[in-house]
């Protein structure tokens, strides 16, 4: 078993049992419903820890520990790319993510220069489009 392997299985471990009990009885948070058990998929997981566990973390080491963040950005490079249509844009560009850590970049890259058309602002969005003006 790799390491990312095993800190993935802590994770999801981690979070089922943070999150797992109170949806066993809820379908929303403010009204019980019968007991049910019910199981967090892996993607929901790393969308918890993407959006939540690894931002607090790295406040947490900058304001606190006085570090750069270093522990968060490990986290991140733990746990795979995510799968999203903005993920989707970039790799149909020949652009690709190895991990969350890189997707973050990338949708950081596309709310900052795609979203407001500021392509000659980035040095992917230059490269692209110097890229698909070659076969024009």
């Amino acid at each position: 078993v790799s390491q990312n392997s095993g800190k993935s299985k802590l994770n999801i471990f981690l979070i089922s049992s943070i999150l797992g009990g109170i949806w066993d009885t809820h379908y929303n948070a403010t009204k019980k419903s019968h007991l049910k058990k019910k199981k967090l998929s892996n993607n929901f997981i790393h969308h918890i820890l993407i959006n939540a566990v690894a931002p607090f973390i790295f406040f947490y080491e900058r304001e606190k520990m006085d570090r750069n963040g270093q522990i968060a950005l490990n986290y991140l490079s733990a746990i795979p790319a995510e799968k999203n249509s903005i993920i989707q844009k970039w790799q149909s560009k020949g652009v690709y993510a190895k991990n969350a850590l890189y997707t973050q970049g990338l949708l950081h890259l596309y709310k900052s220069y795609c979203s407001s058309k500021k392509c000659l602002r980035c040095n992917w969005g230059k490269k692209i489009l110097a890229k698909n003006h070659e076969f024009n």
